[in-house]
């Protein structure tokens, strides 16, 4: 599939789901090179201008009153695509609206330029100057009027702000844990700060996997684990179930009604390929999981790649595959290579923790990633300080999260986790949230409430 193909499926997708792109492509629309996309998003406008929203499944109906005028390579293109997103109609909200928008208007620019190049060079050949010179003289920049700068006392851009459903909002952990950390939305950088060994991949991992069964495309970049090992720790978490021993009695952590930690004992087998292919196949029958696969694992090994060379493999990723992701983990930003290695070590984190937040706003995505603590040689808890080695990873990330543990509390199936920055909401650094966990069935969190001083 060419680039062009590519991006013109992405345009058509949006037109066919999202009202907001409809509304946000309408005055750069320019015909597109694909015939059959061409129809659809002429289907589209035309549904738009009548009933001010997109069709979404409506797409299907009308398909089926123009396909007999339509040719046959056109008609049979047309169905396969439709047939291929129809699981994308009813979720708006998970398609990457703003990053998609943004390629649709670098799109019709070249498609508004290279217009301009053919009549020019057709005016230059037959010796018509003033034709030529005309036609630069009236171009007009294909733009769309938000990149011209926002009002914000304009009515239009105040509902905007306001709407929780605009499409930036994702979502959030469960229980009290998600209330005291609020909602992840695109553009954010969110990083765990914990110290060696407390489960900063199991939480990492864990975020991703929340993203994707709300339907959200996932990269997850490990810088510490195989791909064999992530599969199985995916797969141990989805089936809560040990991936060692024997079939045996694990002891699970409750809270009771006083909210009092308590322990049962559950049977469970160990995990296997059998198991793990049934239960996964159950899940995309569901539908809970796009068919086609929403998450993507990249391996690099640790200090080998920078952001830019992953930024790299998105866009490759993009387009042959045709796959956008809405947010992307890294195991985790400390083990990236530095684009500068004359720096000191701590400029170095710095400039990769730019990079971090950078990527969140140039693909309008979510980013999650983590970092080691300060504290591992004092055993204290972690602070808003604690960040090892640079200050500015705090400062760059939109929400950092403290998770804490003494020996005792992971031997007892619990840790504590603290919201150390939040930059869009008020937060207490003197909160925790005592969260319930077993790791051996792949599970650091069971449930949470807030922690008794």
């Amino acid at each position: 599939m060419s680039i062009n193909a590519g991006i013109e499926k992405n345009i058509i997708t949006g037109m066919i789901i999202s009202k907001e792109f409809l509304q946000e492509v309408q005055p750069i629309f320019r015909p597109l090179r694909s015939s059959f996309a061409n129809i659809i998003a002429e289907w589209c406008n035309t549904y738009f201008q009548k009933y001010k929203k997109a069709p979404q499944k409506h797409i299907q109906d009308i398909y089926n009153s123009h396909s007999e005028q339509m040719d046959e390579d056109n008609k049979e293109l047309a169905c396969d695509f439709l047939d291929h997103i129809s699981s994308e109609y009813v979720k708006e909200k998970t398609f990457n609206i703003k990053y998609v928008l943004d390629n649709a208007e670098k799109y019709f620019r070249t498609l508004a330029l290279e217009e301009v190049k053919t009549k020019l060079i057709s005016n230059l050949k037959t010796g018509k100057i003033d034709n030529a010179e005309n036609l630069i003289k009236e171009f007009e920049r294909v733009v769309r009027p938000e990149t011209k700068g926002i009002n914000p006392f304009d009515s239009t851009a105040i509902k905007k702000a306001f709407d929780d459903g605009n499409g930036d909002k994702m979502f959030s952990f469960p229980g009290t844990l998600g209330k005291i950390v609020g909602t992840f939305e695109r553009e954010h950088l969110v990083a765990f700060v914990g110290n060696l060994g407390i489960g900063k991949t199991w939480w990492l991992m864990w975020t991703a996997l929340l993203g994707v069964f709300e339907g959200y495309n996932v990269v997850f970049v490990s810088l510490e684990m195989s791909e064999s090992q992530m599969i199985k720790r995916i797969h141990q978490h989805i089936n809560a179930l040990p991936v060692h021993g024997k079939k045996r009695k694990i002891i699970i952590p409750t809270f009771n009604e006083d909210f009092e930690i308590e322990y049962k004992k559950v049977k469970k087998a160990v995990l296997c390929d059998i198991t793990s292919i049934k239960k996964i196949n159950m899940i995309l029958k569901s539908g809970i999981i796009n068919k086609n696969s929403n998450f993507r694992i990249l391996v690099y090994p640790s200090r080998t790649v920078s952001v830019s060379t992953l930024e790299t493999q998105l866009q490759n990723m993009e387009y042959y595959d045709n796959f956008i992701p809405d947010i992307i983990v890294t195991d985790y930003a400390d083990k990236f290579l530095s684009e500068n290695k004359s720096y000191e070590r701590r400029h170095q984190l710095t400039q990769i923790w730019e990079a971090h937040k950078s990527l969140a706003q140039k693909r309008k995505c979510l980013v999650i990633t983590a970092s080691q603590s300060n504290t591992v040689r004092t055993g204290k808890d972690i602070k808003q300080g604690d960040w090892s080695e640079s200050i500015s990873k705090i400062e760059l990330c939109d929400i950092g999260l403290s998770l804490n543990q003494k020996p005792n509390q992971k031997r007892d199936g619990y840790m504590r986790v603290g919201v150390v920055k939040q930059r869009h909401n008020s937060f207490d650094l003197l909160k925790e949230v005592t969260v319930l966990q077993s790791l051996e069935i792949g599970r650091c969190y069971l449930d949470s409430h807030i922690s008794k001083k």
